[in-house]
């Protein structure tokens, strides 16, 4: 019974010269001839891949073909799945050598050589004759200007131009000392001096003079209304910055008096405010307090400081007086 060990249409020629050397055989029986076409050469025998018909494969030295799809079965232990192909007989001697053939055509002539080195350079030859004067060449730059000359004598004065406008209004000075004459002045149970009132009440503090309003509450005062609750702005929403005092541009500066404490603004700058911390009567300002928008608005601010209106040896109660003496 014949076999077709190369396959028909689409075999692969080499994998037909291979078998053509070999005979194959089942692991458990004689060489025998199979009807199956080499396909593909696949290298070394893998457990985990799925071969096809006609696949080639290595396996412990020698070559297996398989004969059906299979994947994991042995090549030396499924008879029904691989066949082994038979070692190829010995080489042959060599033969003859064959006789000489007929010379070749002369090939096409081959491309240039490079270049050679340049040769030493010649001796120079006679100098020429001197040629004529060439045109006269355009101008060159300007110099850098020499130094000044010594100044001439002073002219005669011009005529005095006209008056100009009348300047701006500077800003206002601080309020002078009381004049002699009828004023009215704050003092203590003692009669010692407290403030000046010229419309507002001024209060002369650590050799500062401050503006304090039209109220006095220095524990139960007797001027304007009283005032003991205190804001303090800031530049952070939460009020989480340090606490800034308002003042005016005028001078001299103002403060709030709250119980026994004076507030004022330190060297005060335009700021952007957008918060306000608020404290009602008798709140301890050692404490936060109740953060409030204030929108956006620039306003010129300081650092918040106090004075301790207690340290200037005032007794209460407070009273107003019609003084003619300056103080």
């Amino acid at each position: 019974m014949a076999y077709n060990v190369c396959g028909l249409g689409g075999r692969l020629i080499a994998g037909c010269l291979m078998v053509l050397a070999f005979f194959v055989s089942s692991s458990t029986s004689a060489a025998v001839p199979v009807d199956v076409g080499i396909r593909v050469f696949c290298g070394q025998w893998l457990g985990g891949v799925v071969y096809e018909k006609g696949c080639v494969v290595e396996y412990r030295g020698a070559s297996y073909i398989s004969l059906a799809e299979n994947r994991g079965r042995s090549p030396n232990t499924s008879s029904h799945e691989w066949a082994r192909f038979e070692s190829a007989g010995p080489v042959g001697a060599e033969g003859a050598a064959g006789a000489a053939g007929v010379a070749g055509p002369t090939g096409v002539r081959g491309p240039s050589g490079p270049n050679g080195t340049p040769g030493a350079s010649g001796l120079p030859g006679p100098q020429g004759p001197v040629g004529p004067a060439g045109a006269l060449g355009p101008a060159g730059p300007q110099g850098a200007p020499g130094p000044a000359g010594t100044p001439g004598s002073a002219g005669k004065p011009g005529t005095s131009g006209p008056a100009g406008p009348p300047g701006l209004a500077g800003p206002q000075g601080p309020p002078g000392a009381p004049g002699k004459g009828v004023g009215v002045k704050v003092v203590d149970a003692n009669g010692k001096f407290v403030a000046f009132v010229f419309g507002n009440v001024f209060m002369k503090l650590n050799g500062m003079t401050f503006n304090v309003g039209n109220s006095l509450t220095l524990q139960g005062g007797i001027l304007g209304t009283d005032t003991s609750s205190l804001t303090f702005l800031h530049t952070k929403p939460d009020c989480s910055d340090p606490r800034l005092f308002e003042t005016f541009p005028e001078l001299p500066p103002n403060m709030l008096v709250v119980n026994t404490s004076g507030w004022y603004a330190v060297a005060p700058t335009m700021q952007t405010v957008v918060a306000g911390e608020f404290f009602g009567p008798g709140a301890d300002l050692s404490k936060p307090g109740n953060c409030m928008s204030e929108g956006s608005f620039p306003d010129l601010v300081g650092p918040a400081a106090s004075i301790d209106l207690n340290s200037q040896g005032w007794v209460t109660p407070f009273s107003s007086q019609l003084s003619n003496t300056n103080n």
